[in-house]
């Protein structure tokens, strides 16, 4: 019998003939040999191989069933279920065979440019972005100027984005309330403006109905003159930094970038989302960049990652990270958080009737001292998280093409 479970496991993942053992966690006896074959058990055993040419396989034997397992427990598994007449297998299966096209574009990812992103939208030329400011001697509001900046970044990279248009009107200031959260109702008379989401994509070869969304707000407070940095600058360079790394990559699912505005009212991604609807499209996964790496100055130079859900939908993503960012080593301190009720850009989307969808920031509840105030500048953004963030996103983004939902 185990040279039959052998050549039987050899088939399903292509192993050697010998394969050296290089340790065993078993709740029975289990030997540890050197080939294989001599890799016995009984009903009721369990035990776990891993294997020195390759240490993402690991075996075990349970209730008499063998299986084969690549990066437990989430993985390809092979049951065989013996003494039931025909061999019997079942598969379940998480394709990582975009293991080599992510070491690849991940390598591309530039945290040099993402930086030079953030100074350029919350530095220099653009203090800030919002459609009730022009610097002087210029016709376009701040806005206006990120919006033809963010489409050339993305025309060269050989997009072709389009535009929607809502009509917002930039927040009223309520001073009574703490600084941070000074955002109010519009007066009565203020102006309307025409604000626009930036669009682009890469057409899926296999499934375009079914779209990737990876969004982020464009756009600084309107009701305060803050640079808005971390807020949020850095998640725009951020989509930014993903739609340049993939722009070559051929992928099975539709991926769109969204480059949207939340900081005037009505938020633009409510009209991206309708617009998904009249498509007749549904979303495979939103993932909203926002405010990454941003927290507490106690939390300083920790590479600090929290996946905020609401659905149960969205915590299977934010599950999904954990193990993507174990997986590739990214090195982030990855967590989740759930919100009681949906939020931001990706509450858009739940709101819409697109349960899946998470958040990446830096911390939740958010702890960024410079919150929604004039010192939210470009020389405080944590580079070095942001740059894992894009890896850890590009990681989920490929794995989503390649295997759907989880």
């Amino acid at each position: 019998m185990k040279y039959f479970l052998f050549f039987l496991v050899s088939a399903l993942i292509d192993l050697p003939a010998e394969i050296n053992i290089a340790r065993v966690e078993s709740a029975c006896q289990v030997p540890a040999s050197t080939v294989m074959t001599e890799f016995t058990g009984e009903p009721g055993c369990y035990g776990i191989v891993q294997y020195t040419n390759d240490p993402d396989i690991k075996f075990t034997i349970q209730e008499g069933s063998l299986s084969i397992y690549r990066e437990l427990p989430i993985a390809s598994a092979y049951d065989f279920i013996p003494g039931q007449g025909n061999t019997q297998y079942t598969e379940e299966t998480y394709d990582f065979s975009y293991k080599k096209a992510f070491r690849s574009l991940s390598g591309k990812v530039s945290k040099e440019r993402i930086r030079n992103s953030v100074y350029y939208l919350s530095d220099d030329p653009l203090p800030r972005r919002v459609l009730n400011y022009t610097l002087p001697g210029h016709s376009l509001s701040t806005l206006a100027e990120a919006d033809i900046w963010i489409e050339g970044r993305l025309t060269g990279a050989g997009y072709s984005p389009w535009q929607d248009e809502t009509k917002v009107r930039a927040f009223g200031r309520d001073l009574s309330k703490p600084l941070a959260h000074q955002y109010a109702a519009p007066p009565a008379d203020a102006p309307e403006y025409p604000a626009h989401n930036i669009i682009a994509e890469l057409t899926g070869s296999a499934d375009r109905e079914n779209i990737i969304v990876v969004i982020a707000h464009k756009d600084s407070q309107s009701w305060i003159a803050s640079p808005g940095a971390n807020d949020n600058a850095v998640g725009t360079s951020a989509a930014l930094e993903l739609a340049d790394v993939l722009k070559d990559y051929k992928p099975l699912h539709t991926i769109r970038f969204i480059f949207c505005n939340e900081e005037h009212t009505p938020w633009t991604s409510i009209t991206a989302v309708n617009g998904i609807r009249s498509e007749g499209k549904d979303v495979l996964a939103a993932i909203n960049l926002d405010g990454i790496g941003g927290k507490s100055a106690e939390q300083a130079g920790k590479l600090i990652n929290i996946t905020r859900y609401t659905t149960p939908e969205g915590e299977r993503l934010a599950d999904l990270n954990s193990m993507l960012n174990k997986r590739f080593s990214i090195g982030l301190e990855q967590s989740k958080f759930r919100s009681d009720s949906p939020g931001d850009d990706d509450g858009s989307f739940i709101n819409g009737g697109f349960p899946w969808a998470v958040l990446n920031i830096g911390s939740m509840p958010y702890a960024d001292p410079n919150y929604h105030i004039e010192t939210d500048t470009a020389d405080k953004v944590d580079y070095d998280t942001t740059e894992r963030v894009v890896k850890l996103t590009l990681a989920l983004i490929l794995h989503l093409d390649r295997n759907g939902r989880p």
